[in-house]
């Protein structure tokens, strides 16, 4: 499902940003662009104007001239698949667009059958530990954040992410109307037994566990890591985040929608009794600009154990 208003707070206008950014937030945005405010305001409306019948999936409104007809759409839908699945992964995602850059490792594919499922909220720095996985254990990254950059819609328009949030997902995961007989990301490695990173916010423990039991359905050993990082700095690095790129992610749906939860649902399935997950491992992503982060929980061999960088940090993960 696409984005929705499920959430509480609205930021529309200039009192109700305001009141986020310095009350709820506590922050001074006098650093950022003069015109933060107003550019959050129309974020916050084009996401609101984007029901599901404005979805590039379904709908042609919003689709680019070039890819509106629907054979043309099922061509662009093949060729990002295609392009995830053979070019590697540039040095920053930012880069990823239709013609450049995918999904593979630069160390080489593995097929050991491997899941790596990654937690976290937005901006909380999954991307760069999704990466380090994927180099480390040779696993191709199974995320429609990668499937989005390379639809044109995503960067014509500010709110660009949640129009073509349904597209991507079935892109990478399988799609529900298949006239084409195309087999997205996720089905083409599975018939592979590739290693994968599945990078999840995780607000939702059930969707979670779902996807671990269906990699470990496929006979897949199935890993599950959390990248902890607390709702009012996740929210702030996304402003950031949307201050240098101009694409928004809305900061009331980190801050209350998504809240705390990956962290809370991480430890929820920890202490579950089940047999689908082999290991856990947590890395705090709450460290200054350009510092390492750090490992604060595992069990198992679990892919955390690569910020496993000073004894103390050892002592307080199993402490």
């Amino acid at each position: 499902m696409p984005m929705s208003r499920n959430y509480a707070r609205t930021l529309q206008d200039q009192d109700q940003v305001e009141h986020f950014l310095t009350k709820v937030l506590e922050l001074d945005y006098s650093q950022l662009s003069s015109d933060i405010a107003y550019k959050i305001i129309q974020g916050e409306k084009g996401v609101d104007d984007s029901d599901t019948q404005s979805q590039t999936l379904v709908n042609t409104k919003f689709r680019d001239r070039n890819y509106k007809e629907e054979n043309k759409r099922w061509a662009l839908r093949k060729q990002i698949i295609q392009e995830l699945l053979t070019l590697t992964r540039p040095e920053n995602d930012d880069l990823i667009s239709l013609g450049n850059g995918g999904a593979l490792p630069h160390s080489g594919v593995k097929r050991d059958s491997q899941a790596y499922i990654l937690i976290g909220l937005p901006a909380s720095g999954k991307s760069s530990i999704a990466v380090s996985i994927s180099e480390k254990f040779g696993a191709l990254i199974i995320d429609p954040d990668f499937a989005k950059r390379k639809l044109p819609e995503f960067s014509n328009y500010a709110w660009g992410a949640t129009i073509v949030h349904d597209e991507s997902s079935e892109i990478v995961n399988g799609f529900a109307n298949n006239p084409k007989k195309i087999l997205s990301v996720y089905e083409t490695a599975i018939q592979m037994k590739y290693n994968v990173v599945v990078p999840k916010i995780g607000s939702d423990k059930y969707s979670v566990l779902k996807t671990c039991n269906t990699y470990k359905l496929a006979g897949y050993e199935v890993h599950l890591t959390l990248v902890s990082l607390f709702r009012k700095d996740a929210t702030i690095r996304a402003l950031h985040r949307f201050n240098e790129t101009g694409r928004y992610v809305p900061l009331s749906l980190i801050f209350d929608g998504y809240s705390n939860d990956p962290c809370l649902n991480y430890y929820m399935l920890r202490n579950m009794k089940q047999n689908v997950i082999s290991s856990f491992g947590a890395v705090s992503s709450d460290v200054p600009r350009n510092q390492p982060y750090k490992l604060i929980d595992f069990k198992g061999n679990n892919p955390a154990r690569l910020y496993q960088q000073q004894p103390n940090n050892f002592k307080l993960a199993i402490s």
